[in-house]
């Protein structure tokens, strides 16, 4: 009876110290992720046509809408490729570039030339597997990050799986 008791106390402590290391962690990831105000985190990624496209190309030049995505084969990511290039000219109207992220992309170059073809290549599509790069930026993997021609996160706009920023909330985001 000593003995199962001791056990099973001995198992509760491990469990408990198990459970707050791994909160531990996660706050630890959560503070890691790059704020509003913050200077934005370079990264040099490639674009669908095999070409290296770097976040300090547009530092001094333009605001970068910035954001992440899976890969071609989902399709709540493909949908928001679609609403991009729907309102591109927008964006461009309100002097903003947008780059698109994908982190999952297990296809590669030729995944990347699938995603291109849904947004006719309107703005690049780069390539971040297993977020090697970008890790720092939308941590649930769907948020969307305004930097400013300072090289600045202006704005972060929260995303989910299914619902991703709309292009009425980055316009907004763009005039602030």
């Amino acid at each position: 009876m000593i003995k199962t008791t001791y056990i099973a106390f001995m198992f509760s402590l491990l469990a408990g110290s198990a459970l707050v290391q791994a909160q531990s962690g996660a706050e630890a990831v959560a503070a890691a992720e790059v704020k509003v105000g913050d200077k934005a985190p370079g990264f040099e990624l490639m674009n669908s046509q095999g070409e290296k496209v770097s976040l300090k190309d547009y530092e001094g030049k333009k605001t970068v809408v910035l954001s992440f995505n899976r890969a071609h084969w989902c399709p709540f990511c493909m949908r928001q490729l679609v609403q991009l290039r729907k309102d591109y000219d927008k964006f461009a109207e309100a002097g903003a570039e947008v780059l698109v992220v994908f982190r999952e992309e297990r296809d590669g170059l030729e995944g990347m030339k699938k995603s291109a073809k849904v947004s006719q290549g309107s703005f690049p599509i780069l390539l971040d597997e297993k977020s090697a790069q970008t890790k720092v930026y939308s941590q649930t993997g769907y948020d969307t990050y305004i930097i400013d021609k300072d090289g600045k996160v202006a704005a972060k706009i929260e995303g989910t799986k299914k619902k991703r920023a709309s292009n009425e909330e980055i316009l907004a985001a763009l005039k602030k």
